[in-house]
């Protein structure tokens, strides 16, 4: 199984061709939505978007175009989002619940802190 995250690099062309169920049928193994769940044996995994959580992919985009197609507008999209995973993390049974981002919560490294992520 090839399992994708969508993250920042990805709005910057067709964000749409990367979600294109044609890819699962050219290899049956992909997967990649903006947001999917993952069971295993030992643990239920909880893919997101982290993207939209951002605010500088929105308000301050520099010389980068985003395609924010499926996003906007985003604050509904974040609230449904948030509200979808807590209801699939109330439901899950799995022992072990991981969600998993493109963007680090925490991080040492050059980007630092996801800040949006913290709150």
């Amino acid at each position: 199984m090839l399992v994708a995250v969508l993250g920042n690099h990805d709005y910057r062309g067709d964000v749409e061709a990367q979600l294109n169920p044609i890819l699962q049928k050219i290899d049956p193994r992909w997967i990649c939505q903006r947001s999917f769940i993952v069971d295993t044996e030992i643990a239920e995994f909880f893919f997101i978007d982290s993207t939209p959580f951002v605010d500088k992919y929105f308000l301050k985009p520099k010389d980068h175009k985003y395609d924010s197609r499926g996003v906007l507008p985003r604050e509904k999209y974040l609230s449904k989002l948030l509200k979808d995973l807590e209801i699939a993390l109330k439901d899950s049974t799995a022992k072990w619940k991981i969600v998993v981002g493109h963007h680090p919560v925490r991080s040492i490294g050059h980007h630092g802190d996801t800040k949006e992520l913290i709150r």
